[in-house]
């Protein structure tokens, strides 16, 4: 099909990405009196993988160009009982930081110069459905990916429990770790931190919730709104991503995890009837997707972190009724229960908070805790130790000068 991408944003790259490598025909569309801001991102392995399986660019080829640094996982010092540990990507994946002022031109250019991929230099206000043809500014498509950001037009839900809304951006001559994104409690919120040795540098982002707190740190503050749009597919001729989808927060960088997901159902969709049948599936779908970040969301939060604050006091306490009403069945009436079958049978599938597996429940729950495996099992879940089939397995839980 021949799809018109509005925007030129990550999510749009995302989108546009997908959509190539599923061999439908893309074009760009982007104010050209609209700078995009230039912020400092993180991604999860699935970028990474789309990038190289589309365009035939490694993370390594990126590296060497100085265009991004590697990414193993994600440090966090202060959370839970106020230590220091790293949540690692697991099977030898790899991801990675970037700026969207030097990644995003970067794939634009090779779309346009080795693709051939066409870009139009013009604002879009609306398109019109014309039979069975999508009309953008006078030009035909099948099909309309919007990426162009917020839309207050739009119809969208609230979370459940918001988190963060705001944040001062800034950045500083120090590393803190080379290879991990660090998440840093703070008593407004948390901060992330996205190394870029080369550059000898860390662009930083303070979160806070502004309805909280007003916290005086130098930089540049941005705000947003926490919400999700009704639908991922608008019509049989339009969807959204990105922004103009849905975003929460930045935490664990999942809201470009999900970018890359809903990508791939929409090109999904594309290859349907596109009936009332195939729209509702897509849409539920969608859906069953926001309540699992949601779930992942407070899965973190749910552990609180080493602050007495009103932010930590009430998102600790959210998070965990969140929780209790939304992941437990009648098999398992706890956390505990879930976590201890999980564990003793090696059985992944009875485990998964969320988009996260038992391999990740591990390593953060342990390190929230800051107790190896066996001792999470038996001092907190209260089971003892000769009733389990386990190994000598312990997570990395290192406290840190700085916590």
């Amino acid at each position: 099909m021949k799809v018109a991408i509005i925007g030129k944003g990550t999510s749009a790259i995302i989108t546009a990405l997908r959509l190539i490598k599923d061999d439908h025909d893309v074009e760009f569309f982007y104010d050209p009196d609209t700078q995009p801001l230039s912020v400092g991102e993180s991604t999860t392995p699935h970028i990474g993988s789309l990038i190289f399986e589309t365009l035939d660019i490694s993370i390594g080829d990126l590296a060497d160009n100085g265009i991004i640094s590697y990414k193993n996982g994600i440090k966090y010092i202060g959370w839970g009982s106020g230590g220091s540990f790293r949540h690692h990507f697991h099977g030898g994946e790899c991801a990675f930081h970037f700026e969207s002022g030097i990644l995003n031109p970067f794939i634009h250019n090779h779309l346009e110069k080795e693709l051939g991929i066409k870009y139009h230099a013009e604002r879009v206000d609306d398109y019109e459905i014309d039979g069975e043809q999508v009309h953008v500014n006078n030009k035909e498509y099948d099909f309309v990916v919007n990426c162009a950001g917020w839309d207050d037009d739009s119809e969208y839900y609230k979370p459940v429990f918001e988190t963060v809304n705001a944040a001062i951006l800034y950045t500083s001559e120090t590393i803190d770790d080379p290879t991990y994104t660090l998440h840093r409690a703070t008593p407004d919120g948390w901060e992330f931190g996205l190394p870029f040795p080369d550059r000898n540098l860390t662009k930083h982002g303070y979160l806070y919730n502004r309805n909280l707190s007003d916290p005086d740190i130098p930089g540049k503050k941005i705000s947003w709104t926490p919400r999700f749009s009704k639908k991922l597919i608008q019509n049989r001729f339009e969807a959204y991503n990105g922004n103009r989808l849905f975003f929460m927060e930045p935490l664990e960088a999942l809201s470009l995890m999900y970018y890359t997901e809903f990508a791939k159902s929409i090109s999904d969709f594309l290859k349907t009837k596109r009936d009332v049948k195939d729209y509702n599936e897509a849409n539920q779908d969608y859906l069953k997707s926001i309540t699992s970040y949601s779930k992942s969301v407070a899965w973190y939060y749910s552990y609180g972190s080493k602050y007495d604050t009103p932010f930590w006091n009430n998102i600790q306490k959210r998070s965990n009724i969140y929780l209790n009403t939304q992941c437990f069945s009648n098999r398992y009436d706890s956390m505990q229960e879930l976590f201890y079958a999980s564990y003793n049978k090696r059985d992944e599938d009875l485990l998964s908070i969320g988009c996260f597996s038992y391999h990740d429940y591990k390593d953060v729950a342990c390190g929230m805790l800051q107790r190896p495996v066996q001792k999470v099992l038996e001092d907190v879940f209260d089971y003892p130790l000769d009733a389990l089939d386990i190994d000598d397995d312990i997570v990395d839980t290192k406290d840190d000068d700085d916590v």
